[in-house]
């Protein structure tokens, strides 16, 4: 659940709606169910990479303007994921 909050105070920083949100919340949950299926659970770094890159896959879905790969590198990842490592888990 801890995860989900962060989620949700990244979102506060940016002026959008909800539906982003709840669209990087809904993309993390599938993401980890498939996971789960195969029984490989993530560490704590990459379940952080998956949310920031289920933030980057909401904001380009729906908004007007997508969040910047570096907004996500330095405001939200505070430099601990390159965009490389986002890019490729997004893939």
């Amino acid at each position: 659940m801890k995860i989900i909050d962060w989620m949700f105070d990244c979102f506060k920083c940016f002026p959008n709606e909800p539906t982003p949100f709840l669209l990087a919340v809904h993309s993390l949950d599938l993401y980890i169910s498939k996971r789960a299926t195969y029984k490989k659970l993530l560490d704590e770094e990459e379940f952080q990479l998956s949310a920031l890159t289920s933030i980057l896959i909401a904001s380009k879905t729906n908004d007007i303007f997508a969040v910047s790969i570096d907004t996500l590198v330095e405001n939200i990842g505070f430099y601990n994921f390159s965009e490389k490592g986002i890019f490729s888990e997004e893939y």
